[in-house]
């Protein structure tokens, strides 16, 4: 049993180093030539602000779930358009 458990980390390190060098690779390019991964237009004015409210939104739904032990999925607002 032990060993089965020391694989499953050994193989949980690898990928996340795996994955860190392939994101590092994959966007060096925009950080190395100073730009953000956030396009002007419709990225930061719309999509951006959308992202920051479905985060708040899927945050309240986890904080009541942990917390209360209950599933409480608010109303969607559709004001954040």
């Amino acid at each position: 049993m032990k060993n089965a458990h020391s694989e499953r980390k050994k193989y949980f390190y690898l990928y996340t180093i795996v994955f860190l060098a392939v994101a590092l690779v994959i966007f060096s390019w925009s950080f190395l030539s100073g730009r953000t991964l956030i396009y002007e237009g419709d990225g930061w004015k719309q999509h951006y602000r959308a992202l920051v409210y479905y985060g708040s939104y899927l945050r309240s739904i986890i904080k009541e779930l942990l917390f209360h032990h209950r599933l409480v999925i608010p109303f969607w607002d559709f004001a954040i358009g």
